[in-house]
């Protein structure tokens, strides 16, 4: 498509506004089309963004969680906190859609898309490319309730699940990257003969970072000689590629092993860690496109066989990811470090959310841990460092200064796999133009914008290989990334064109 879906969207919104275009509700469904897709938490900002665009009424959301699920009150419809967006382990977006939003439809459609991001990325691939069945949430009215003073949004129980085949896959980087230690626990893993069942692009370069606890992040800002509080980004604090390696592959497993200066982190700081000053570890689960750019970027793995592997869970109150095995049993969750076995405390969590809850409790319990995001994802209990010395910004990033980025890419099957079809034509018209935006810079400024980290823009940049994009100089407005890595993230990132070296 070559049509400005912003401005669609933004003629949509006039037409609600004029009483012209109303939104959907939960009676409306089933959809005439209905997609299914899994994959990728970390883009679940990005993707929800993308889909709205192709809206002409107000998208209605369905949601798996609340915005504080501690908080004692009717959960299932989010009564006293309200809803938070989008969904955790699943959720929905549903809509109407025509012709002059997505290319190839005839007349008025309602759409419904149903995303699953628990397990992460890996999910976006293998069983997209085989036809597996996997869990998606059900979206009707028996499993999701409005959601009290909200407008257009339903929270949904994710315990009620049915089997259904993905129609399409998100995935933080190229579905070949799903091998050896980035597949998923019991799964197969990617090959030649799978890829083949694929039609994959990638859409566009996401941004991810280093999360660390306020209270960590506090203590390296004093021992670096930084201002605690002062303004982003010249107060943040760095480490190095090297440093962050050693943390996470558990080189390094207690913070007063940390040394500025000959002195222990753990007495420079003003506020050290309470009862337990081993290295916490915020990680996700194999099988997570977060994860496995981090493996890559950061470890090496599984680039080459020397590389050095990350360090996996070794405490039951992650067994059901985030959630209580059993009452009693980790009743403090994330924050109850001592049954942890090892030298270091590591939690794996199925998506980017429980990433969040897992700083957050730790936080809370002034745990000093690190962890794994994308620049999506924000918080006010943790912040993001910078990495050799400069911040996670787009223009870092396009310049060649960050490099902790990786290509996602978008897939569905290009042949009937297992008696399971390629998508319908409506299907593949919608698909495609999620593809298509999710790739364009004005597009993607209009979802960083929704992002503020405090430190400058951020978040997902068009790629440079796109036909007609300017790559300099940079402009934050319309991002592209100044380098490749030609698919692979194994490859070292080149240059693309003319690029200014001052």
């Amino acid at each position: 498509m070559k049509m400005n879906k912003l401005s669609a969207v933004v003629a949509a919104a006039s037409l609600a506004v004029a009483g012209s275009a109303s939104a959907l509700t939960i009676a409306d469904l089933p959809a005439d089309v209905q997609i299914d897709v899994s994959g990728a938490s970390a883009s679940d900002k990005t993707f929800q963004g993308v889909f709205n665009t192709l809206c002409v009424d107000t998208p209605v959301v369905f949601t798996d969680r609340c915005d504080d699920e501690n908080v004692e009150s009717d959960l299932s419809t989010c009564v006293d906190t309200g809803s938070k967006l989008p969904g955790k382990s699943y959720a929905g977006y549903f809509c109407t859609m025509d012709a002059s939003t997505v290319s190839g439809l005839s007349g008025s459609t309602t759409v419904l898309l149903r995303k699953r991001s628990t397990g992460g990325s890996f999910w976006g691939t293998v069983p997209v490319a085989n036809a597996d069945g996997i869990d998606f949430m059900e979206i009707n009215s028996s499993n999701c309730n409005a959601v009290p003073g909200e407008s257009d949004v339903y929270k949904c129980d994710k315990n009620t699940v049915e089997t259904a085949v993905p129609d399409a896959g998100i995935s933080d980087e190229e579905p070949e990257l799903f091998t050896s230690l980035n597949v998923a626990t019991g799964a197969t893993p990617m090959d030649a003969n799978l890829r083949a069942n694929l039609n994959v692009e990638p859409i566009n370069a996401l941004t991810f970072g280093v999360p660390v606890t306020n209270a960590l992040f506090a203590a390296l800002q004093e021992a670096q000689g930084l201002t605690v509080g002062g303004p982003l980004p010249a107060n943040m604090p760095s480490l190095s590629k090297e440093q962050v390696a050693a943390l996470i592959s558990g080189s390094i497993n207690n913070w007063s092993d940390v040394q500025y200066g000959g002195v222990p982190l753990t007495t420079l700081a003003t506020t050290p860690p309470t009862a337990d000053s081993r290295v916490a570890i915020c990680r996700r689960v194999n099988g997570s496109g977060t994860q496995a750019q981090m493996n890559a970027n950061f470890l090496h793995a599984p680039c080459t066989s020397a590389a050095s592997f990350p360090s996996t869970d070794n405490t039951p109150c992650t067994g059901t990811k985030g959630e209580n095995p059993s009452p009693g049993f980790c009743s403090d969750g994330y924050a109850a470090l001592e049954f942890a076995n090892g030298a270091n405390v590591v939690h794996e969590n199925s998506g980017s959310g429980d990433v969040t809850q897992c700083l957050d409790d730790l936080q809370d319990a002034n745990r000093w841990a690190i962890g794994v995001q994308s620049l999506e994802k924000a918080s006010d209990k943790w912040q993001f460092i910078k990495v050799n010395g400069f911040a996670p910004t787009l223009e870092n990033v396009a310049e060649g200064k960050y490099f902790d980025w990786a290509a996602s890419t978008v897939q569905w099957r290009n042949k009937v796999v297992n008696g399971e079809p390629v998508p319908t034509a409506a299907q593949l018209a919608i698909l495609s133009s999620i593809r298509e935006e999710a790739g364009q810079p004005s597009v993607l400024d209009g979802i960083n914008d929704g992002t503020d980290q405090g430190f400058g823009a951020t978040g997902a940049l068009a790629l440079g290989t796109l036909p007609g994009v300017t790559l300099s100089p940079f402009n934050a407005d319309l991002p592209v990334m100044q380098y490749s890595r030609n698919g692979k993230t194994c490859s070292v990132q080149r240059a693309l064109g003319t690029v200014d070296f001052e």
